[in-house]
């Protein structure tokens, strides 16, 4: 039996389809996912094809998995999950109707019962002692321990949270909740899920919370850079100790939109300057970055994930910042790569060109 065609030397890799003339002639781009095997050999997923400007986002989204040799059902799986996690085809009238009907989630649909104004506008919501600091205080020790024993490589859980890149440094260090399901303690498991009732309450989206998850940022940590989330819906943070720096956020003279529900071109222009103030902004410009004051055990912040926003600096020497992190969501869609600002200018030059 004839060896198949070796498409390609990586464990994971684009193949593209169709001539150079047709592909350079189209906005659309035709691509199967491919994997070299062990024993030589290439397997792939199923051919589709993705608008330019969402083909171009693939990459950065591939470098956030892991780089292991995948079997056709499990390239089909992954390339299914990114047309998911990176799909823009809402912004028409048919399928605005679909992602409102999608994005439906407790009273308000995805800002819940809070003031979506405020989300679009300064970009958060702070709100100050929602969750008992009995509860965080237990949350805030169980983090210690549990950073301190993946740290020494007992446990293998531990994720970076929006590096630039699979092998980029990480900004910030993630626990995710499941993982975390047989090394909790009692208390611990029980102040989580009061904290997380407290918030799921204000928020008016009853339990369903997703994507939970101790975090840390430590001295020596990369600083974030300016991103949107791989996914529009609305997360939180609740601080776990006393004086953390909050989350910061692009400001524009104009209401943020919702840009699932935006046609196209009136997205890409609006983030077009959203883009041009982040490359611009630093704190203190003339209001071009904004943030709440200090957070303190027990305060909630929420923002809506698609703002260009960042992680505060990191702070100093001895002085780690643990943070309770969720959102309304689907299971695991606050995983995947974000969007950077060389990964815009790509989709932009696609846009413009």
């Amino acid at each position: 039996m004839p060896r198949a065609k070796k498409l390609t030397e990586k464990r994971l890799d684009i193949i593209p389809l169709g001539s150079a003339a047709r592909r350079q002639n189209t906005e659309r781009r035709r691509f199967r996912l491919a994997s070299l095997q062990a024993d030589g050999t290439c397997a792939h997923s199923y051919d589709t094809d993705w608008t330019e400007e969402k083909a171009l986002r693939l990459p950065v989204w591939l470098a956030g998995q892991p780089d292991v040799i995948r079997t056709a059902a499990e390239l089909n799986a992954l390339l299914r999950l990114a047309n998911t996690e990176l799909g823009h085809g809402n912004a028409t009238p048919a399928g605005r109707e679909r992602a409102i009907r999608a994005r439906g989630v407790g009273v308000g649909r995805w800002h819940g019962r809070l003031d979506q104004g405020e989300l679009m506008g300064p970009g958060y919501i702070v709100v100050r002692g929602l969750v008992d600091p009995k509860d965080c205080a237990t949350l805030l020790k169980e983090s210690q321990h549990q950073f301190s024993l993946h740290q020494q490589g007992q446990l293998s859980a531990l994720r970076k949270v929006h590096a630039a890149s699979s092998g980029g440094a990480a900004t910030l260090h993630s626990l995710a909740r499941a993982a975390l399901r047989d090394t909790l303690s009692a208390g611990a498991r029980d102040a989580w899920d009061r904290a997380i009732k407290r918030v799921s309450e204000h928020a008016g989206h009853g339990d369903l919370s997703s994507d939970e998850a101790l975090n840390v940022c430590a001295d020596g940590m990369a600083r974030q850079e300016w991103h949107q989330d791989s996914t529009v819906s609305l997360a939180y943070i609740v601080a776990l100790s006393d004086e953390a720096a909050p989350t910061q956020f692009v400001q524009v003279r104009e209401l943020w939109i919702d840009v699932m529900l935006t046609p196209k071109a009136a997205r890409m222009e609006f983030l077009r300057r959203a883009w041009d103030a982040a490359a611009t902004s630093t704190v203190g410009s003339a209001g071009s970055v904004g943030s709440a004051s200090s957070l303190h055990a027990g305060d909630l912040l929420s923002f809506y994930t698609q703002r260009i926003h960042r992680a505060p600096p990191p702070p100093p020497a001895g002085s780690p910042r643990y943070t309770l992190f969720g959102a309304f969501c689907r299971q695991g869609k606050t995983e995947g790569a974000p969007l950077l600002a060389d990964t815009w200018e790509r989709i932009w030059g696609a846009f413009v060109n």
